[in-house]
């Protein structure tokens, strides 16, 4: 797949092709050049986003995202946001904050997403402070259809993915669930 990056946070003035009408016209160009491709192969095409936008910023890009036949979102990057639970001495730096304090805010702008695309094609994949099986539920159940790690990933090493998926099958068994599609936006 193909992801359009408008969220880090690294990048000056990225953010802001977040905004509906420059978001719309970059994924315009884009889409025009995926038809472009020769062969016909289409790839799918994600758009991936901060957790930092507001309720009505997240819901514009939904629709953009609909009306445009985006195949997916990706939620979310990293936050510019620094709680106030930080113990790190780094932790007024600027730049993209990954980790367990992205967890909760993450999951949030994925539940808002998933119910904003209710009834469309688009399909959500949660990222964001993801480190074992309960994390991977509560994307799930938020509406992400795939869930990825990745700061989990790297200080755990991939012994993380078969740890991470029985913990994930031992709350699905408690709940009831015999398949992640039965999972997927149980909360919304």
């Amino acid at each position: 797949y193909l992801v359009v990056n408008v969220s880090s946070p690294n990048t000056p003035g990225l953010r802001g092709l977040q905004s509906g009408g420059l978001l719309g016209e970059l994924l315009d160009g884009v889409l025009e050049e995926r038809r472009r491709l020769p062969g016909g192969c289409c790839p799918p095409l994600l758009v991936k986003l901060a957790p930092d936008l507001t309720p009505e910023e997240l819901k514009q890009i939904c629709s953009i995202a609909i009306d445009r036949k985006i195949d997916g979102l990706i939620i979310s990057n990293t936050t510019i946001d620094r709680p106030s639970s930080l113990q790190s001495v780094h932790r007024s730096e600027s730049g993209g904050l990954s980790g367990k304090a992205l967890e909760h805010k993450a999951t949030e702008a994925i539940r808002l997403a998933a119910t904003y695309t209710r009834g469309s094609n688009i399909c959500i994949i949660g990222v964001g402070g993801v480190s074992d099986g309960a994390g991977v539920y509560a994307k799930l159940r938020a509406g992400a259809s795939l869930v990825q790690l990745y700061t989990a990933f790297v200080y755990a090493g991939p012994g993380i993915i078969r740890e991470t998926e029985a913990q994930l099958l031992d709350l699905m068994t408690k709940d009831g669930f015999s398949s992640v599609s039965e999972v997927i936006g149980k909360d919304l």
